[in-house]
């Protein structure tokens, strides 16, 4: 082959490798560069769906919370016509709850009464973000007395006077091992049989509270008002518990000028809703009141104590089947039937309104203002006007 040809073929293949690697390094980066793209537009897709699904939890949550911050100075009209659309959680959000946890895995579909329970208790929850003061020491010290404590069931109960209190008191006895069965106790109220949580020291106390499983039972605001009333003034019952507070109530009504009309150791439905909304409207004396007719979130403070299940007196038997079985309470252990001994009554008026009916609207109105918070915290409905 010529020298000229030889050196002009030696030129061709050396531009030829030049230009193949040169393609080689070319094709490198592009491919390089693709994956890297499809590993940026899956991160960026992730947390785009991320953010949209925090953003639709945030929106979420921000449309349950009700419109009105719960205040006891608000106005009468509109307490009055805020209790007749109480705020609760929506029943699409507690779903969504139902079906996944807080990482989005999918959990077991909650039972109606799990699911109520849960309901009962976001709505506390919400009122109490809105609502919540410091404790004052009084206030404090009460909250400790009322919880009874079970130590053999690690179970801490709050009983709320004319809301099946003496029923479950009954069941707790029984849990304790104090009596055999719920027939065998007659009056289930008396301090030797229990300890209460303000017996403990403040690590013991704390650790309880912490620990333990807690519920309570709440009823409709007015239902366990007049309750409380036929118990105390409309039956037949003579006791130093009633003169007492005849007397008590007696002088408030010689303090404010009014003349009684109850008759001997007997005060009206008007006398009593007086006195009662009295002082259960000025906060400094709230305390004061007797607990039966005592607003209820005063009596446990569940914005203090984190309650794990909130009963109600209008599936109290349920919701007792479902707490028994969750101490792993003895399978024939159950709730007893309300009160059912035979009383002779003044009037026999058992219809709540047939008492209420006789209030001065404005009376009426005060009653609701008391039991404000009551009626928002356990989402209850005002039925009346």
């Amino acid at each position: 082959m010529p020298p000229v040809y030889e050196q002009f073929v030696h030129r061709r293949i050396l531009v030829i490798s030049v230009l193949a690697s040169y393609l080689l390094v070319v094709l490198t980066v592009v491919l390089m560069t693709g994956r890297m793209w499809t590993w940026s537009t899956i991160y960026t897709t992730s947390n785009a769906s991320t953010h949209t699904n925090w953003m639709y939890q945030a929106r979420s949550v921000q449309n349950n919370l009700p419109s009105k911050t719960v205040n006891n100075a608000q106005s009468t009209s509109e307490s009055r016509s805020d209790l007749k659309d109480v705020s609760n959680v929506s029943s699409s959000s507690t779903s969504r709850q139902a079906k996944s946890d807080n990482d989005g895995k999918p959990v077991l579909e909650l039972d109606p009464v799990q699911r109520r329970f849960l309901q009962r208790k976001e709505t506390v929850t919400t009122v109490c973000k809105q609502s919540k003061k410091p404790l004052k020491s009084k206030e404090e010290y009460f909250m400790y007395q009322n919880l009874i404590v079970d130590d053999r069931h690690r179970l801490l109960y709050c009983p709320v006077p004319k809301a099946s209190s003496t029923s479950w008191m009954k069941v707790m006895l029984v849990l304790m091992g104090k009596f055999p069965n719920v027939s065998s106790i007659g009056w289930p109220h008396d301090p030797k049989y229990v300890r209460r949580l303000r017996t403990y020291n403040s690590k013991e106390r704390a650790y309880r509270l912490k620990n333990y499983l807690k519920f309570m039972v709440a009823r409709e605001p007015l239902d366990r008002f007049v309750s409380a009333y036929k118990d105390k003034f409309s039956y037949l019952m003579m006791n130093q518990f009633r003169r007492n507070l005849y007397t008590k109530i007696l002088n408030y009504i010689k303090k404010v000028g009014k003349q009684h009309h109850g008759g001997q150791l007997n005060i009206s439905i008007i006398e009593f809703a007086e006195y009662v909304t009295r002082v259960g409207n000025d906060p400094a004396n709230q305390l004061l009141l007797n607990k039966h007719w005592r607003p209820l979130h005063l009596i446990c403070q569940p914005c203090h104590v984190d309650y794990d299940y909130y009963s109600s007196s209008e599936t109290v038997e349920e919701d007792a089947r479902f707490l028994l079985k969750k101490v792993s309470a003895p399978t024939w252990l159950h709730l007893p039937l309300m009160n059912t001994n035979a009383k002779v009554t003044i009037s026999h008026m058992s219809d709540k309104w047939q008492f209420l009916s006789k209030l001065p609207h404005t009376l009426l109105h005060r009653l609701l203002d008391m039991y404000y918070v009551d009626y928002k915290m356990f989402g209850y409905k005002f039925d009346g006007n």
